[in-house]
């Protein structure tokens, strides 16, 4: 599996795009918010996701 959509990668990218929303950054939170979507989508949608990781896809279900 590519690094790229590895559950620890998505992991940070959502932490990224909280904390960026908690700081009001709301642009910069969209656009982590974009590149989860893709890394979603490389992996093979969000029930591929929930399968392997459930605590990931709950975290991206947010």
């Amino acid at each position: 599996m590519s690094l790229a959509v590895q559950d620890g990668t998505m992991n940070s990218v959502i932490t990224l795009a909280t904390i960026e929303f908690g700081k009001g950054n709301i642009m910069v939170g969209e656009m982590h918010v974009n590149g989860l979507k893709k890394l979603v989508d490389m992996r093979g949608g969000i029930n591929a996701v929930r399968q392997t990781s459930p605590l990931t896809a709950r975290m991206i279900s947010w």
